[in-house]
């Protein structure tokens, strides 16, 4: 959901994690054939380190899996079993960036700056079970492109207010639907609390009242 999630990325280590044990897993097969020549209890040890690291790899996978950071690969008999979002050597990279002095410059620089980026897309099903009635005109938004957002977060876009609306996102020259939103006590949000509602922080109690300032042409409150 932003820069600070990225540089602290979970998902970034378990793909690193993840090309650590296949790696491992490759120098402790007590089946390889640099390992033939080993000792029978040599190789029962490896054979113990072999399982430890399998589980830990299947563990990996499972977790990249059910995060949606990786899928099941198509390729009949492919070794890889999973293709994550990322390459290990692209994980790798990002994660050494920002843990360097320049990387921790730079979010230091934009914190300073109050520079806060985020990303467009928000946190899968952020407003799963959530509906949302559009009226007015947004600042930077079409009401087309503010409800593709918020259905690609899980909520739901209806074209009239009722008590089962969640929340009401008004723009500049809102109509009736504000004023029914008013009357059933509907939390009204502007595009900023959207944004917000978006990006996963907590800003479900954060509401405009739209009789403190009524909008003018091209304004918005």
């Amino acid at each position: 959901p932003n820069i600070a999630s990225v540089a602290n990325s979970e998902l970034l280590r378990l793909v690193v994690r993840r090309e650590e044990l296949r790696e491992a897993l490759a120098t402790v097969n007590p089946r390889a054939a640099k390992n033939r020549t080993l000792t029978t209890l040599e190789r029962d040890s490896l054979a113990a380190e072999h399982t430890a690291a399998k589980t830990a790899l299947d563990a990996v996978e499972a977790t990249l899996l059910a995060r949606g950071f990786a899928k099941k690969s198509k390729r009949k008999n492919d070794s890889n079993g999973i293709v994550c979002a990322v390459g290990a050597v692209v994980a790798q990279a990002v994660l050494a960036y920002f843990a360097s002095e320049p990387g921790v410059a730079v979010l230091r620089r934009l914190a300073k700056l109050n520079i806060h980026p985020t990303s467009t897309q928000s946190d899968a099903q952020s407003l799963a079970g959530k509906t949302f009635v559009l009226t007015g005109s947004l600042p930077s938004l079409s009401r087309t492109e503010a409800a593709d957002l918020i259905r690609a977060a899980g909520g739901s876009v209806s074209s009239s207010v009722s008590r089962k609306t969640d929340y009401v996102v008004a723009g500049a020259e809102a109509g009736s639907k504000l004023d029914t939103a008013k009357e059933l006590g509907v939390a009204v949000l502007d595009e900023a609390g959207l944004r917000e509602l978006l990006s996963g922080e907590a800003a479900a109690e954060t509401q405009i009242d739209p009789t403190v300032v009524a909008p003018a042409q091209g304004e918005f409150f």
